[in-house]
């Protein structure tokens, strides 16, 4: 199936799900949506999709949905407890406002910016991943998902004139670069920094297999991470790293290119995959404007994940791990994973509309 059909089917079964979906869609259980109204760190990535839908089909419906889906996320833009602001704000806020120059769109993203600036510690430099409060032991904990998240402060930093949002988001990702990214490019999880020094205690994994490991969708997540900050600054190290990690991340994958969900995993039959990190890793081929592995990804990903029917499976794309340790999500949809599996999608087809994109 051509990328094309991929986003025609694609489109058709976000029609239907919207209409029965009552809140934002986080993971499948036995193949149907749980969901919740808070969003959780996820919930831009469905209001994104809506937004792919609408750029390649232009049907109003689409557009209005997104408007509607985004109100019910708006609150979380005062949100100080999490990094996730861009996953949250950037496929929904950053580039709804790119679609429509509707400037509500950006008062909510510079808003989550702000936010998200308020977790940052020049003592390391270091971005807090989760609540510190709720969890004390998260004060000092950053992870490799933290640098998808940065593109946000650097837009931001554009719009409204901060230029410390940029150099904070710079200096973490320089940070991340050199402490969550091995010589060989493959990465590690989670660096835990001293919350008042901000020199490294220990760096280990929270959803990989060891601290030794490299959990697969964390090295997607820093292909794509550093590739967008690319795009936005311009930096020639960090399309290095990008490349390196998506390199590593090629070079280990099995003969039908759908990773396990931790590449040093035990390669067993019962060991599962996580296609959520062969999407992102397809979308950041795209950025990377890597043909090869876009298309490798891409058929891959079509050939063993896709699901076009509507009901009853209701995800996109089967066979994700959100967290094997915890047994939770696993051999199911993601909407993260299916957000990022339409956006490689729509970047093969659409490449000069890939520009709105976030």
């Amino acid at each position: 199936m051509s990328p094309r059909g991929v986003l025609d089917i694609a489109c058709a079964k976000l029609e239907h799900l919207e209409r029965v979906l009552p809140a934002f869609p986080h993971t499948t259980r036995a193949g149907r949506w749980r969901t919740g109204e808070h969003g959780r760190w996820t919930g831009g990535f469905w209001i994104g999709l809506l937004w792919l839908a609408y750029l390649h089909t232009s049907a109003p419906a689409f557009r209005e949905a997104a408007y509607r889906w985004t109100r019910r996320l708006a609150p979380r833009a005062a949100d100080t407890t999490t990094h996730d602001m861009g996953f949250l704000f950037g496929p929904s806020c950053v580039t709804g406002y790119r679609i429509t120059g509707d400037p509500w769109f950006k008062d909510l993203a510079l808003e989550a910016a702000r936010s998200l600036y308020s977790r940052y510690r020049p003592q390391g430099p270091f971005l807090p991943a989760w609540d510190e409060e709720g969890a004390p032991e998260c004060e000092g904990l950053q992870i490799v998902d933290s640098v998808a998240n940065l593109p946000l402060l650097v837009w931001a930093a554009g719009e409204a004139g901060r230029g410390e949002w940029r150099e904070a988001a710079l200096a973490v990702a320089r940070k991340i670069a050199v402490e969550h990214v091995r010589p060989d490019g493959s990465t590690i999880q989670v660096v835990e920094f001293d919350p008042h020094t901000g020199e490294v205690v220990r760096k280990r994994t929270h959803q990989g297999y060891s601290a030794d490991s490299c959990w697969s969708r964390g090295q997607a997540w820093a292909s794509y991470g550093f590739a967008n900050l690319s795009r936005y600054t311009g930096i020639p190290m960090f399309r290095e790293v990008a490349v390196m990690c998506a390199r590593w991340f090629l070079e280990h994958l099995p003969p039908d290119a759908i990773p396990f969900w931790d590449f040093e995993a035990p390669a067993i039959p019962d060991e599962p995959r996580d296609a959520a990190a062969a999407a992102v890793a397809y979308a950041a081929a795209g950025l990377l404007r890597d043909h090869a592995a876009q298309q490798r990804l891409g058929q891959a990903l079509v050939e063993h994940c896709f699901e076009a029917r509507p009901e009853p499976y209701q995800g996109l794309v089967r066979h994700a791990t959100a967290d094997r340790p915890r047994n939770s999500a696993v051999d199911e949809s993601t909407i993260y994973g299916d957000y990022y599996f339409l956006e490689g999608a729509f970047r093969e087809v659409w490449p000069s509309r890939a520009a709105l994109l976030y």
